[in-house]
């Protein structure tokens, strides 16, 4: 509506249309941030900004919903999954929107289904983004960071308290079953793979270990305080000469067997008790509630520190439940 009006003020169409296929080419290979960044562009191009729109997401959602509910009738389903994304619960610090969840609960528990949020707190709301209390994941390699909040830290923890929270309170007596996840990703119980780039873009993915950042390095060093007890029983077994705990740092190879072993057995270990005490402040704001979690594809990958055994025995010490693997691998 706006394109030709603009052309007749002298707009580049040329320009235009090579925008256009910019933002179709970028959706096709499901680069969606690109995408976005480029669709932005073209409406400051065309000066939408300045022109009213109507807000009509709230009616298109609910005639989809309606539309899907029918469908799963068919199927004769049990239950309905509804994602719920941080950024859109909670777009605006202190300002929860979770009207329009309430209402899905209702409609889909009236027709006589399960109504199961899966609480993703991943798709992080730009002031949580921009708050420098909160810790990224970051590659032990590199140094960079990923751009998802770190497992290790202190805040992160704060936050899923604070999101399981609202939920409790905006929704909790509809909630038939609750489904939790990690920070990265779409919520599996690994460190970040990428495997959900396109929908939640992850930066400096290259291959590595994701505990560089001063949360999850603090965290070994206390670990190997608690093995070792002091530094020299740690150096004899490691075959180091480490001053202190505080100079710690991780092995860059194997070349010290036991060295190398007690860093990725901290890697899968660390990674299962932080899950652990994700379930911990779900079951804290649910404690009636049953909990499930996703192990993703069954993938042992080292650095991605999936370690199933013993997140089932974690799982099983909680009573909790497990979502079965998914992907190729299965």
């Amino acid at each position: 509506q706006l394109a030709p009006e603009w052309a007749k003020k002298g707009g580049d169409r040329a320009r235009l249309q090579s925008m256009m296929e910019k933002i179709a080419q970028n959706g096709s290979a499901h680069h969606f941030a690109e995408a976005e960044k480029a669709a932005d562009e073209v409406l400051a191009m065309l000066g939408a900004k300045d022109v009213p729109v109507p807000d009509d997401s709230k009616q298109l959602h609910s005639q989809e919903r309606d539309k899907y509910l029918a469908i799963a009738k068919t199927f004769n389903i049990s239950g309905i999954e509804e994602y719920i994304g941080w950024a859109a619960a909670e777009r605006e610090q202190g300002e929860p929107q979770w009207d329009i969840y309430r209402e899905d609960a209702a409609v889909i528990r009236k027709a006589g289904l399960s109504f199961i949020p899966y609480i993703w707190i991943q798709t992080l709301p730009a002031w949580v983004k921009n708050d420098s209390k909160y810790v990224f994941t970051s590659n032990a390699g590199t140094g960079l960071e990923t751009g998802t909040l770190s497992i290790f830290a202190p805040a992160t923890l704060a936050a899923y308290d604070r999101l399981y929270g609202e939920a409790k309170r905006e929704i909790g007596d509809s909630i038939d079953i609750l489904r939790i996840g990690s920070p990265y990703d779409y919520g599996e119980c690994a460190y970040p793979a990428g495997a959900a780039n396109f929908a939640f873009p992850m930066k400096n993915m290259e291959s590595g270990f994701w505990v560089n950042e001063a949360p999850a390095r603090a965290h070994f060093k206390a670990s190997m305080v608690a093995k070792y007890t002091t530094v020299q029983a740690l150096n004899t077994a490691w075959g180091t000469t480490f001053p202190a705990f505080e100079s710690l740092d991780y092995p860059k190879d194997n070349t010290h067997p036991r060295y190398w072993l007690d860093f990725v057995s901290w890697y899968h270990q660390g990674f299962t008790k932080r899950m652990g005490t994700i379930v911990d402040l779900a079951q804290k704001h649910f404690p009636k509630t049953p909990i499930n979690i996703n192990m993703g594809w069954p993938y042992e990958k080292i650095n991605l520190g999936a370690d199933i055994s013993g997140l089932i025995k974690m799982a099983g010490a909680k009573h909790i439940y497990l979502r079965t693997p998914t992907g190729p691998a299965v």
